[in-house]
C-alpha cells in the first residue's frame, strides 16, 4: 500500500515539473507576470443570467384521425426485413409533399392486414414469441382503432399461420366484413375462420394443395390451387362448410403461370401471368369461373420480350383502370424483377389505354384517391398523379422494406 502511494506521489511531482518545463517559464517570469497583470474581479454567476428552463411536456397524448380516412391516404407495410419481428404499418397521405406521416401500427412478423370501416376497426393478422425470436409462439388478429390507430383487443388463432412474404390474400375480411380468413401453411394448408362481430375464432378448413383466400359472395372464398384450378368455399355465418366447389383447370403453370396477385373491379378478378397475359376470373357465384384470357402485349411487344414482374405488381382503380409493372428483355425468373414502366388498361375494351415511364424502377403499385404509389428499386415510395401520370414526389422517411401498400380502405 505505501509503495503504491508513494509512487502515485511521484507521478505527479513528474507531471508538474514536465508541465513548467514545456512552458518555459521561471517562476520569476510568472511572479512579474502577474504583477503586471490589471486585477479584474468576476462577477457571481446568477440563476438569472441562465434562460429559462424548457416547460414539462405533457405524455400520452393520442390524436384522433378523421374517419373514413380521405381518399388519398393509404396503409404502408413495412415489412422490416431488417429487423423482421418488427413490422409496422403506417398511415400516410400521399398526396401531401409534408406532413404526410399521420400514425403506425406495430405488425409483428410479415402480417397481413385489412380494413372494416363500417367497424371503424383494422385488423392485423401477425405472429409474436415470448422471447422475441424464440419461445412460446402465438398468432393473433390485433385490433386497432381506426381513428386513433390504438389497439383495444386481440383474437387468438391456432399457430399455423403462413409467414411468407407479405401477400394481401394471405389475410381478408369476407365479402360483408363478417368473417376474416387467415392463410395457414404447416406444410398442409388451411383457412383460420374468425368471427369479426363477436372477436372469436370460429373454425379451421382444410384447403389441400391450394393456397392463400380470395373473399367471394358474403361469406365465402376461393383458392388458387396446385393442379391450375380454385376452389370455392362457402360458408354459414359460424364458420360452416355449406358447400365447396371446384373450377376448371385454367392456370398453365407449367408455361404461363399466373401471378397470385390481382385487381379486382366488383366480383372479378384480373390475374396477370409471366408471359403478359391477363386472366379474369368470376367468383359472382359459388364457383370460380375463369373468363376468356387476353393479352397485354403486342406481336412487336412480344418478340422484345415485354413481361410483368415486381411483387405487388397489379392493382386498379375505381374507373376499371388497371396499373401493371412492365420490363422489357423478359425471360425465365424475371418475374419478380419489378419494371421501367407501368401500363394502364381499361379492364372493358381489354385495350391500353397508356404508358408511364418511372422515374426510378418499380416492384409494386397500389392506387390511393388521385395517387399512383410506387414501392422503387431503393425502398422508397414514388408518387405519381394518377390523372396524367406525371411524377410528384417521393416518400422514404423512416421505412426500410415497403413491399406492399394498402388503400386506406385495406385493399
Amino acid at each position: 500500500m505505501t509503495y503504491k502511494s508513494i509512487s502515485f506521489t511521484a507521478l505527479l511531482l513528474a507531471l508538474n515539473f514536465g508541465a513548467l518545463s514545456v512552458s518555459g517559464c521561471s517562476p520569476n517570469d510568472t511572479d512579474q507576470s502577474q504583477a503586471n497583470s490589471p486585477k479584474t474581479e468576476t462577477a457571481p454567476i446568477k440563476i438569472a443570467d441562465f434562460p429559462a428552463p424548457l416547460g414539462e411536456e405533457e405524455t400520452g397524448i393520442s390524436h384522433t384521425l378523421p374517419v373514413p380516412f380521405d381518399k388519398n391516404w393509404a396503409i404502408i407495410h413495412d415489412a422490416n426485413f431488417h429487423s423482421m419481428i418488427d413490422g409496422r404499418f403506417i398511415v400516410f397521405d400521399s398526396a401531401a409533399k409534408s406532413k404526410s406521416y399521420k400514425g403506425t401500427m406495430h405488425g409483428g412478423l410479415v402480417a397481413g392486414m385489412d380494413v372494416s370501416v363500417a367497424r371503424n376497426e383494422i385488423y392485423i393478422n401477425t405472429t409474436y414469441q415470448s422471447r422475441g425470436i424464440s419461445g412460446e409462439r402465438t398468432d393473433i388478429i390485433a385490433i386497432h382503432d381506426l381513428g386513433n390507430l390504438e389497439k383495444t383487443g386481440e383474437i387468438i388463432l391456432p399457430p399455423k399461420r403462413g409467414a411468407n412474404m407479405p401477400f394481401k390474400n394471405a389475410f381478408r375480411l369476407s365479402g360483408d366484413d363478417s368473417l376474416s380468413f387467415s392463410y395457414n401453411f404447416t406444410p398442409a394448408a388451411s383457412i383460420s375462420v374468425s368471427d369479426m362481430n363477436t372477436k372469436t375464432f370460429l373454425t379451421e378448413v382444410p384447403i389441400p394443395g391450394c393456397t392463400l383466400a380470395y373473399p367471394m359472395g358474403a361469406k365465402g372464398f376461393a383458392s388458387m390451387c396446385g393442379d391450375g384450378a380454385m376452389i370455392g368455399v362457402s360458408l354459414d355465418s359460424v364458420g360452416n362448410v355449406v358447400k365447396e366447389t371446384r373450377s376448371e383447370r385454367f392456370n398453365n403453370i407449367d408455361d404461363n403461370a399466373l401471378f397470385l396477385k390481382h385487381a379486382r373491379f366488383g366480383d372479378i378478378l384480373y390475374f396477370p401471368t409471366f408471359k403478359g397475359s391477363i386472366q379474369p376470373v368470376d367468383l359472382s357465384t359459388d364457383t370460380p369461373k375463369p373468363l376468356q384470357k387476353w393479352s397485354l402485349v403486342s406481336a412487336a411487344e412480344r418478340e422484345a420480350n415485354w413481361r410483368p414482374g415486381g411483387w405487388q405488381l397489379i392493382a386498379g382503380d375505381n374507373k376499371n383502370s388497371l396499373f401493371i409493372l412492365m420490363h422489357p428483355d423478359g425471360a425465365e425468373g424475371t418475374h419478380k424483377n419489378g419494371g421501367s414502366e407501368l401500363w394502364v388498361f381499361d379492364v372493358n375494351t381489354k385495350t391500353r389505354t397508356r404508358k408511364i415511364e418511372l422515374k426510378t424502377w418499380g416492384v409494386s403499385v397500389a392506387v390511393a384517391g388521385e395517387r399512383l404509389i410506387v414501392t422503387n428499386a431503393e425502398m422508397q415510395l414514388d408518387i405519381y398523379d394518377l390523372a396524367n401520370g406525371a411524377f410528384s414526389h417521393t416518400f422514404g422517411d423512416g421505412i426500410f422494406t415497403p413491399f406492399i401498400v394498402y388503400s386506406g380502405q385495406g385493399q
